[in-house]
């Protein structure tokens, strides 16, 4: 089985890059002259191109976004792709063939006139779906963040369970032996041992609570 050769990637980003770019601006200007010759405003013309071939691009990150977040009906993304590409098609062949001293048909000024509330509500119905569903996402971490608390305040309390069960131990302790008992369970007696000054400092290191009797 012979090796893969490992595929240089910016060469072909680059040239996608650059086909893509003066694709662009062929057909921006291309959709912008004919959306003058329908009625639309030579200043605001330059939005035509962008509602049809921007949405080209939108629906391309649609696509990308709605296939990593699992979201179904992945067909919506596509049909816009589609549907975008061939108005695009559709309004660069109109262009050339008006260049070419052909009448605008009647149903061209309506039908291109109505594609930027189109692609309005398309476009913004996209970024719902695609925003919506990565919001919805993010709180799973929550449940096992209470997880983690939940482990730590029933470590705490175990703990404090714990010394509590020791404390009532001791105290029934103390309860359980008489006064000179405890007294002579906390006094620390001398070891006989002298220091070289004459005088008794070492004392012996033996418990202050010695049980007699273990207490259940």
């Amino acid at each position: 089985m012979k090796d893969k050769t490992k595929i240089r990637l910016w060469p072909g980003f680059l040239a996608g890059t650059l086909i893509g770019l003066i694709a662009f601006l062929l057909s921006f200007d291309a959709l912008q002259s004919l959306f003058v010759e329908c009625g639309a405003s030579p200043w605001l013309a330059w939005g035509g191109p962008i509602c049809i071939d921007g949405t080209i691009l939108l629906s391309t990150w649609a696509v990308w976004g709605f296939e990593r977040n699992g979201i179904h009906y992945r067909w919506y993304p596509w049909a816009g792709f589609i549907v975008a590409g061939l108005l695009s098609i559709l309004g660069n062949a109109l262009h050339a063939w008006i260049q070419d001293g052909g009448l605008l048909p009647a149903w061209a000024g309506p039908m291109v006139m109505a594609i930027p509330p189109i692609a309005l509500m398309y476009s913004t119905h996209l970024i719902v779906i695609v925003a919506g569903s990565q919001t919805a996402a993010e709180p799973t971490a929550e449940p096992a963040l209470a997880a983690v608390e939940d482990k730590d305040s029933s470590v705490r309390f175990d703990e404090f369970q714990e010394w509590y069960l020791r404390l009532e131990a001791a105290r029934r302790l103390m309860e359980s032996v008489s006064d000179d008992e405890v007294v002579g369970m906390t006094q620390r007696k001398p070891t006989g041992k002298k220091s070289r000054k004459g005088t008794d400092t070492s004392w012996s290191q033996a418990p202050l609570f010695v049980a007699k009797d273990a207490v259940a």
